[in-house]
This record gives C-alpha cells, sequence and structure tokens, in this order.
C-alpha cells in the first residue's frame, strides 16, 4: 500500500516537473498599435499563452502578461481601457468596478485591440464612428472611453481630440465646461477631467 502511494507520487512530481511555469513576462515583441502588426502581435501573444495554458489558470493573468508589451498608441488604449481591468483603477476614476469585465478576460481584450487596431476595414468604421459621436446625457464616461479608443484607432491626438470632444458634449455639459478654467494642456489630462 505505501508502494503504490509512492509511485504515485513519483509520477505526480514527474508530471508537474515538465509543466511551464507561470511566466514573469511573455517573450514577444511590443505592440505599438500599428494595425499591420496586429494580427502577428495576437498570433504571437496566443502562441505563448498556448504554451503556458497550465499555470495560467485565471484570465486576468493572461491580459497582466499582455499589458507590458502596449506601447504609443496601444498603451493610451490601454490606459483609456484601465479602470475596466484593474480594481484600483476604477476607485481612482471614480466608476464602480465590475469583476467580471470582459476586459478582463484574453478573449475580450483580444477583441479590443482588433477592434482598434485591426486594419482598414476597422478604421473606416472608426471614421464613421468618430463623425458621428455625440455624448448622451449621463454617459460622460462611455462618451470619453469610445473617443479615446477611436482616437488611438485613427492615430488622432492633441487638439483635435479636445476638439471632438468638445464638439460631442451634450449642451449642458458643454456650458458648465466653458465657464470651468484653466483647462488642461494634455488631452488625456482634459479627458480625465471631463470624466
Amino acid at each position: 500500500m505505501a508502494l503504490n502511494k509512492f509511485i504515485q507520487q513519483c509520477h505526480k512530481a514527474k508530471k508537474s516537473s515538465h509543466l511551464p511555469k507561470k511566466p514573469e513576462k511573455l517573450r514577444v515583441d511590443p505592440f505599438t498599435g500599428d494595425p499591420k502588426e496586429t494580427q502577428h502581435f495576437v498570433h504571437d501573444v496566443e502562441i505563448k499563452l498556448d504554451y503556458f495554458r497550465d499555470s495560467l489558470v485565471k484570465e486576468i493573468d493572461k491580459v497582466s502578461l499582455v499589458i507590458p508589451l502596449l506601447r504609443d498608441t496601444a498603451k493610451e488604449l490601454y490606459n483609456a481601457i484601465h479602470p475596466h481591468i484593474n480594481k484600483d483603477g476604477a476607485k481612482r476614476r471614480g466608476i464602480k468596478f465590475d469583476p467580471k469585465n470582459e476586459l478582463r478576460t484574453w478573449e475580450g481584450f483580444r477583441k479590443r485591440l482588433e477592434g482598434s487596431f485591426g486594419g482598414h476595414l476597422d478604421r473606416n468604421r472608426a471614421l464613421r464612428e468618430w463623425s458621428q459621436l455625440y455624448m448622451k446625457d449621463g454617459k460622460v464616461a462611455s462618451f470619453i472611453d469610445k473617443l479615446i479608443r477611436l482616437a488611438a484607432v485613427l492615430g488622432y491626438s492633441g487638439e483635435f481630440v479636445k476638439d471632438r470632444a468638445r464638439m460631442g458634449m451634450t449642451d449642458v455639459l458643454n456650458t458648465a465646461w466653458s465657464m470651468k478654467t484653466p483647462h488642461p494642456v494634455a488631452y488625456m489630462d482634459y479627458l480625465d477631467l471631463l470624466r
């Protein structure tokens, strides 16, 4: 009886020693948000995540490994959705945190990356959305999130984004906003203050 137990423990130890450990980082080239590189980046990440699938039990662990790989406009997109992924980020922005948000899964995060940086058809759709983007009463945060996402897709920044934010505001908010001075110079600070 003791011999069988010992053999089972040896098999378990041998089996687990061949499993890859949870990585501290993925060895994948960083992603800047270039639509031509989106599918290549996603493919490389999925290969690595598949290799480490046994050690990446939680979906958020997968997303956490991808975040450090984002640069430039891809990083700006992440900064816009950060409060939907991170509890402390949501608290800082004063929004309710949803631990079941699809952005906390690799699938949801991947869809957002592909939707934002997917290529020419996505760019045309983003241009249409940009021109039709208007705030709805009580939906300031979702308006700002969508504005940031579209700006990242289209490569817009600075005054151009601030102008679109002003044009898309409700009349009530526009009046209140015009009385507030001074406005932040950096467009991301400007949008955060609007939130």
